[in-house]
């Protein structure tokens, strides 16, 4: 795309090496005896460039430009009710592989995730009020991978009563329901101390 890559691992090796990494805008600088040397530029989602018989000499600024060819990858598809098939909306989609990336469905169930590190990658589906989902994959360079997930979205009902420890029903207490880290959902204590949660 012709964007900068920062961060990018530079190593110019002659015997010794010498490494450095891409500033922000894509520079880098490397002081090197003079000699040959091979170049190597390596970042994760991009082709590895490699270039040999670089010379070097002293008073001279050796420059070499590098392209990085992008190998990323990408993960879509529709995420829907298990039961009833309808799309769901609102459903973060995070993938995972050491670093990350992540999407939310759209009205239509729909999502893509972009800049995927190809290999091993760990694939979560989550929205509060439905069971969570977790896949596994394997991504090649430059794949965009289809997969499509059902999830059970919980509709059941919690009741009870909050009490006090002498018995009496105690108003106004704030009552959740959390399957993970979201809240699925919450009542108050109505004046005698009942509630009802509906997921």
């Amino acid at each position: 795309t012709g964007s900068a890559v920062a961060g990018a691992r530079v190593v110019a090796a002659w015997g010794d090496s010498a490494v450095t990494r891409t500033t922000h805008d894509g520079r880098y600088l490397l002081w090197l005896d003079d000699g040959l040397y091979d170049l190597r530029v390596e970042s994760p989602g991009h082709a590895v460039f490699f270039t040999d018989d670089v010379e070097v000499v002293s008073g001279h600024a050796t420059g070499v430009d590098v392209t990085l060819e992008s190998e990323f990858a990408a993960l879509e598809g529709a995420v829907s009710d298990s039961v009833s098939g309808a799309p769901l909306a609102g459903v973060l989609v995070t993938a995972t592989w050491g670093a990350g990336a992540s999407a939310v469905t759209d009205a239509d169930g729909r999502y893509r995730v972009d800049r995927v590190v190809p290999g091993a990658v760990e694939v979560r589906y989550t929205k509060p009020g439905c069971r969570k989902r977790a896949a596994s994959l394997v991504l090649s360079p430059r794949e965009a991978m289809e997969l499509d997930v059902r999830l059970l979205v919980l509709e059941g009902t919690i009741a009870g009563t909050v009490r006090t420890d002498g018995g009496a029903g105690l108003a106004g207490a704030s009552v959740r329901a959390r399957p993970g880290a979201a809240v699925a959902a919450a009542a108050a204590t109505d004046g005698s101390g009942a509630y009802l949660l509906v997921g």
